[in-house]
């Protein structure tokens, strides 16, 4: 399942994840730290439903040694 589904928050893992019981092995936040604040997880749902677009202005190249896929680089 893809973490972030644009315009289908119900279809996106964080989401199922940030609804399970909080004493659930995937829950998210993981519950040794602090729940998400009802208002976060509705600001997040919102973003997502409305296509998930990140500002321009906050996104930035890829780091060197990192790949494109978001896959970590293995070290020889």
């Amino acid at each position: 399942k893809k973490a972030i589904v644009p315009g289908s928050a119900i279809n996106s893992e964080c989401v199922r994840r940030m609804l399970l019981p909080r004493d659930h092995d995937d829950v998210m936040p993981p519950s040794n730290k602090p729940a998400m604040k009802d208002s976060d997880l509705f600001a997040i749902v919102r973003w997502i439903n409305e296509g998930a677009e990140w500002p321009s202005e906050l996104q930035s190249e890829p780091r060197e040694g990192s790949s494109i896929d978001g896959t970590l680089p293995l070290q020889g």
